[in-house]
């Protein structure tokens, strides 16, 4: 994955369209908006990975509960400052991986909320709230697999929870594949938000 500058405005996040290193995840150049690639949707992170703290046993809940709160976006306050011009970019982007990067406290998380809410965004968003105990890859694809359903009702979710009940050893190899073919299903495209990705650093 292409990293991410940091060289950011005082007040303003800086957002950035990347490359995927899988293909099948469907990077594009971001300078080209006539892209025809068929992808599902896209991806956003809140911020880049960094290490996060060893997880306890307690804290590596597994699946079969879903936390609500979780699987929503904050709700908007009259507080918030409004940046038209870096969602008018977002809400026409056609990049299939964008990363929001800037230091704690300057906004990641309202402006991505802010761009659901946009009236220019027409793309359903599966919006989760990462924690540490997502490090637990069962936990977390069990969160964004429902958080795609919810957004997309003809996302089929079925095939990948019954997976993830299963705490396959390789989930990069048996899950992933399961999923991205049933994104390629959906006949419009759908935005995934990872909020507070930073709190991830299980490679699986």
């Amino acid at each position: 994955m292409g990293r991410a500058e940091r060289d950011v405005t005082p007040t303003t996040p800086k957002v950035r369209p990347i490359f995927a290193a899988d293909r099948q995840l469907h990077p594009v150049d971001p300078h080209n908006n006539g892209n025809g690639s068929d992808a599902p949707g896209g991806v956003i992170a809140a911020e880049p990975a960094s290490p996060a703290a060893d997880l306890s046993a307690a804290a590596r809940t597994g699946p079969g509960v879903v936390l609500e709160t979780k699987l929503h976006a904050p709700a908007a306050r009259p507080e918030w400052v409004q940046r038209a011009e870096l969602i008018a970019r977002l809400a026409g982007a056609n990049a299939k991986l964008v990363l929001a990067a800037a230091p704690a406290g300057f906004g990641k998380t309202t402006l991505v909320a802010q761009w659901q809410l946009s009236p220019a965004e027409s793309r359903p968003f599966a919006w989760m709230s990462l924690d540490p105990g997502d490090n637990d890859p069962g936990r977390l694809w069990w969160h964004v697999a429902h958080a795609l359903q919810r957004a997309c009702p003809q996302f089929s979710a079925d095939n990948v929870l019954a997976l993830v009940r299963g705490q396959p050893a390789d989930f990069a190899e048996t899950l992933l594949p399961l999923l991205i073919n049933e994104l390629a299903k959906l006949t419009e495209p759908v935005v995934l938000v990872l909020d507070d990705y930073h709190v991830i650093s299980e490679p699986d």
